[in-house]
C-alpha cells in the first residue's frame, strides 16, 4: 500500500452537502438541466410571451400570433371561441377561451372530442390536469391532416364559467415533445375566471 502523504488530487473535489460549495454545484447542475431541456426544442422556434388584453391568461407562442373569434355551434348559450394561434414548423399552436352558461365534465369533454374531430383522430392518452385556478384534461391524439399523420396534444381546462383550450397540431415529427410541453405548460391565468 502507497503512503498517501504528499499525493494531491488533479481533479476538483465535489463538497459535501451543506457546504457552501454544494450551493454551486446545485446551480451548475440546474443549468446543466436547462441546457439539455433547451437543446430538444425546435431550432425554428422564436418563443414569446402572448397575453391579450381580451384575455385573461398569458402563453408562450412560437412565433407571432394571430388573432380570430368564431361562435360555436350545438352549445347553448352561442358561446363564441377567442383564439391566438401561431404557425412554426409546419404545426399549429393556439390558446383560446370561451364562456358558457355552466362550464363542467361533460363541457371539457365535449370541447376535447371537437379538437380530436379536427384530425379525425383518436385519443391516445389522456390524464386529469389541476392548478391552482383550472382543472380539466390533457391528452394526446393521432390522426392525420391531408392524409399525412398527425398529433394533436391539448388541454381543455375550466375556471368558473370559462373553459380554455390549449392545442398543438402538426406532422407526427415536426415539433419535439419538449416544445410541446413547454407551449402546454407555459399557460398561465392572470387573474381568477369569472
Amino acid at each position: 500500500m502507497l503512503p498517501s502523504a504528499g499525493l494531491r488530487r488533479c481533479s476538483p473535489t465535489i463538497a459535501e452537502p451543506g457546504t457552501p460549495g454544494d450551493i454551486d454545484i446545485v446551480l451548475y447542475r440546474r443549468w446543466i438541466l436547462l441546457a439539455l431541456a433547451l437543446c430538444g426544442c425546435h431550432a425554428e422556434l422564436d418563443w414569446r410571451e402572448d397575453a391579450p388584453k381580451e384575455a385573461d391568461f398569458s402563453v408562450l407562442l412560437p412565433a407571432r400570433a394571430h388573432e380570430a373569434s368564431r361562435p360555436l355551434a350545438g352549445f347553448k348559450g352561442d358561446p363564441v371561441m377567442h383564439l391566438w394561434s401561431a404557425k412554426a414548423a409546419d404545426t399549429l399552436f393556439g390558446a383560446g377561451y370561451a364562456d358558457f352558461d355552466a362550464a363542467d365534465a361533460r363541457m371539457l369533454a365535449l370541447m376535447r372530442d371537437a379538437l380530436v374531430r379536427n384530425i379525425g383522430g383518436k385519443i391516445v392518452t389522456e390524464r386529469a390536469v389541476k392548478t391552482d385556478m383550472t382543472e380539466g384534461v390533457e391528452f394526446v391524439a393521432e390522426g392525420s391532416i391531408s392524409d399525412a399523420r398527425a398529433v394533436l396534444q391539448g388541454r381543455v381546462l375550466m375556471a368558473g364559467r370559462r373553459v380554455y383550450q390549449l392545442a398543438v397540431i402538426g406532422p407526427v415529427h415536426s415539433v419535439s415533445t419538449a416544445d410541446r410541453e413547454m407551449f402546454l405548460e407555459s399557460f398561465r391565468l392572470r387573474t381568477p375566471a369569472r
